[in-house]
C-alpha cells in the first residue's frame, strides 16, 4: 500500500461516487476502481458496499477513513517540518559572543533574525576565553561573534569580519584628558593602564599593546581583565585608564568618559566565526541576515 492508495480511498469515501472521485483525482474511473479493489484484496475485507445505483462506506471503511486521513496529515506535517528545517525556518542555533558584541552588533542582528525566523530556538552563550570559543564552536550548530579571533585555525573555521572599529581611550571623568575632544597616546605616558591579558595568537590584546609600543609607552599595568566591560568598570572605579573598542562608548557607565585617539592608530575587528564543515541551515540563514545588516565595504 502506498500513499496514493490512501488518497484514492479518501476521494471515493468522501464522494461516494467513483466517477466524481476519478474526476477529482484526474485519473480514469476504471483505473480508480481497480486500485480500490486491489486495496480491499490486500486487506482481505471490503471497505465499500457497491450497487449500480450507489456506493456506501462500510463500518471498516469508516474506521480506515479516519486513520487514512490521520496518516496523510502526519505525512504532510513531516514533509513541512523537514522543509522548514531545510530552509532554516526552524531548528536550533547556538550563538557564542564576546561581551562587546552585545553593545551593537548582536542586538541588531538578533532583532532582524527573530523577526524573520521566529521558530528557530536560539541559545546564547558568552565567550570569555580562547578555550571557551574553541569548545563552543566545536558544534556545527554554532556561530561566534568574536573579537579578533586570529587564534582559530583557518583550516577548520571560516572567519568573516563584519565590523572594523578604532580604539578609544576610556578615562575617569575626573581625568584632565576627559575634557579634551581627542587624546594623543603619547600624552598618556606614565599613566596606569588596565589591559586584557596577553594571550598568544589573540590580535585584540596584541593590538592594544602595539598601540602603546608605537607611541613609546611601556605601560604601568594596574589590573588585567579578560572582559572589556570589566575594564570599563575598573576605569569608573578610578583604578586607571584603558584602550577599548569604540563601540564600548555606547555603554554609558557613570564616571567613565570615552575619547577618540588623535592621529593614526590601530583598529580591532569583530568577526563571525563558524566551522567550515557545518551544513546547518540555521547557520546559513543567520549569516545571510548578518551580511545584510553589515555588508562588506
Amino acid at each position: 500500500m502506498e500513499h496514493r492508495h490512501l488518497r484514492y480511498f479518501i476521494a471515493v469515501a468522501e464522494e461516494l461516487h467513483f466517477g466524481r472521485a476519478a474526476s477529482r483525482l484526474h485519473i480514469a474511473q476504471p483505473a480508480l476502481s481497480k486500485q480500490i479493489q486491489q486495496l480491499e484484496q490486500e486487506f482481505g475485507f471490503p471497505l465499500f458496499y457497491r450497487t449500480k445505483q450507489r456506493v456506501e462506506l462500510l463500518d471498516a471503511g469508516h474506521v480506515f477513513l479516519d486513520e487514512a486521513r490521520r496518516i496523510l496529515r502526519q505525512t504532510e506535517n513531516a514533509v513541512e517540518s523537514a522543509r522548514r528545517t531545510h530552509t532554516g525556518q526552524s531548528g536550533r542555533l547556538v550563538i557564542g559572543f564576546s561581551a562587546t558584541a552585545t553593545l551593537e552588533v548582536l542586538p541588531r542582528i538578533l532583532r532582524k533574525y527573530r523577526r524573520l525566523y521566529p521558530d528557530v530556538i536560539v541559545d546564547l552563550s558568552e565567550i570569555g576565553t580562547i578555550r571557551g570559543a574553541e569548545l563552543l564552536l566545536d558544534s556545527p550548530l554554532s556561530v561566534g561573534l568574536l573579537r579578533s579571533p586570529s587564534f582559530l585555525n583557518e583550516e577548520s573555521f571560516c572567519i568573516e569580519t563584519i565590523l572594523r572599529e578604532p580604539f578609544v581611550v576610556a578615562l575617569p571623568d575626573s581625568h584632565p584628558a576627559a575634557k579634551q575632544d581627542s587624546v594623543r597616546i603619547k600624552a598618556l605616558a606614565g599613566e596606569v593602564f588596565m589591559v586584557p591579558p596577553r594571550q598568544p595568537g589573540w590580535d585584540y590584546s596584541d593590538a592594544i599593546f602595539q598601540i602603546l609600543e608605537d607611541n613609546g609607552i611601556g605601560p604601568r599595568i594596574a589590573q588585567e581583565a579578560t572582559q572589556t566591560l570589566a575594564l570599563a568598570s575598573l576605569v569608573a572605579g578610578g583604578l586607571g585608564i584603558a584602550l577599548v573598542p569604540a563601540s564600548l562608548s555606547n555603554l554609558r557607565i557613570p564616571g567613565v568618559s570615552y575619547r577618540p585617539i588623535k592621529g593614526r592608530s590601530r583598529t580591532t575587528d569583530l568577526a563571525m566565526v563558524w566551522r567550515r564543515d557545518s551544513r546547518a541551515s540555521t547557520l546559513r540563514t543567520f549569516l545571510d541576515v548578518a551580511r545584510a545588516e553589515y555588508p562588506k565595504r
